[in-house]
């Protein structure tokens, strides 16, 4: 429905051949600037695109061990930071495994099994090895955590690693 006091004439109107019609200045022809910046938008989506072709081609021909570590590293900065988050409420250096194993799964927003939680934190362990560190104590099991890491730093080089593992190229096994 027309709102009752507009005209059709109070609105800009674009008409076939490219010109704008404004009821202040009347016709307004498009100039070389706006082709210019039509042909970068144009280039642009084209590039977007075969980016993503390459992408979603990329993930089609992926193994599925090669799927699985790219997600497990996609996860290592959240876990990273629960990790340290827990560290810090617990006010303890060094804390039993199984009871930072607990804590993670009720603190990470998937539900993961307490065996692919222990993936990993070993899985930390090896990519961090000053950060966290995993004592054997009378056949327990114990991780302290650094005190002078750097949880940006870390982070950081998580996030790097994960970004590799997404963007692997295609490796012929």
């Amino acid at each position: 429905m027309a709102h009752p006091t507009r005209r059709s004439s109070d609105r800009n109107e674009c008409r076939l051949d490219g010109t704008w019609h404004t009821p202040l200045d009347g016709v307004v022809t498009a100039t070389s600037v706006d082709s210019g910046k039509l042909w970068v938008l144009k280039s642009y989506t084209i590039i977007v695109r075969a980016k993503q072709a390459a992408k979603a081609l990329q993930v089609m021909t992926r193994s599925p061990d090669q799927d699985k570590e790219a997600l497990q590293y996609s996860r290592l900065p959240e876990i990273a930071r629960i990790l340290r988050n827990l560290f810090v409420v617990e006010k303890k250096g060094v804390l039993p495994m199984d009871f930072v194993i607990q804590k993670l799964g009720h603190s990470y927003r998937e539900s993961l099994t307490s065996l692919e939680l222990k993936e990993h934190v070993h899985l930390l362990l090896r990519l961090l090895p000053g950060w966290l560190v995993l004592h054997n104590i009378r056949s327990t099991n114990y991780l302290k955590l650094s005190k002078n890491g750097d949880m940006s730093k870390v982070t950081n080089k998580l996030e790097s690693l994960a970004a590799k593992k997404n963007n692997l190229t295609l490796i012929s096994a």
